[in-house]
């Protein structure tokens, strides 16, 4: 996969907010008006990160053979696995599906050390494990997609570190479930849900390499409810919005500390006027 150093900070925000790695950093967007983002500086938590780093702050770590592969919801890749290994977290063998953003580099038949948490996400709206990175072999050797000086020479060694921290770390083997979101199809019970209800315009597309979304630069034109701190971006279903349009968005934060807000209901989106609308606006009176 090629993408620009952009958009590559992009997709693993994306990745690591999935898996309920807490995500922090700032951005600086050009506000000239102009549809493209001119400047974004990213200030990762996780750039350095070892595996050991993504053992620590991933809240669930199994091992296993996927066993079946097919497109998801908005593009995303449904994925099943016979685990083999539980490293860390709970897993729940009635919770059948993996969910990724991307279709690489699984493959049928083949073993994955997979980084995932219980995700609840919209856009996969089916109770699964959300993968935010793989180790895996490779015809390039150990594909480690996001993880960052990466000194394993073999799955064997991969596999070995993961058992160390298992053997040092015993695991009360909790379920926490990551990105839940509002299943009402009700207008108030979504804005009771929201933590921040805004009219924007939206003025441009930051990333659209992601499968089922796309992250949009917003101007606010109004706040409904909650409190707005200088984040300028949401990541939305994809193509959902047009660049220069405006439009009310009920959004949530996968993180207090995150830079970028997420949908809370497959209803987040609403054009900024019609009977939808006046309905939002007439719960902030």
């Amino acid at each position: 996969m090629k993408f620009s150093i952009l958009s590559t900070l992009v997709v693993l925000l994306l990745l690591l907010s999935s898996c309920g790695v807490a995500v922090k950093g700032s951005v600086d967007i050009d506000d000239s008006g102009d549809t493209s983002v001119k400047d974004a500086a990213f200030e990762p938590q996780w750039a350095g990160w070892t595996i050991d780093r993504f053992l620590e702050e991933s809240s669930c770590v199994f091992y296993g053979k996927c066993t079946g592969k097919a497109a998801g919801n908005n593009g995303g890749t449904e994925l099943r696995f016979d685990i083999e290994e539980v490293y860390k977290g709970a897993y729940d063998p009635e919770v059948e599906l993996f969910y990724s953003i991307f279709p690489e580099p699984f493959k049928e038949g083949n073993y994955y050390l997979l980084f995932c948490g219980r995700d609840a996400s919209v856009y996969s709206r089916k109770d699964c494990y959300g993968i935010s990175t793989v180790v895996c072999e490779s015809d390039n050797g150990l594909y480690h997609e996001g993880i960052f000086d990466f000194n394993e020479k073999d799955m064997d060694g991969v596999l070995a570190v993961a058992k160390a921290y298992a053997a040092n770390h015993p695991d009360t083997k909790d379920i926490v479930i990551n990105n839940d979101y509002c299943r009402s199809d009700d207008l108030k019970e979504i804005y009771d849900y929201a933590s921040v209800v805004i009219s924007v315009r939206i003025t441009g597309i930051m990333d659209n390499t992601v499968a089922d979304r796309t992250s949009y630069t917003f101007e606010v034109k109004d706040v409904l409810k909650g409190t707005v701190n200088g984040e300028q971006w949401v990541t939305a279903f994809k193509d959902s919005m047009t660049v220069g349009e405006e439009y009310i968005l009920l959004l949530d934060k996968p993180e207090e500390t995150s830079v970028f807000y997420i949908m809370c209901s497959p209803r987040s989106i609403l054009a900024a006027s019609g009977s939808d609308a006046e309905l939002v606006w007439s719960l902030n009176r």
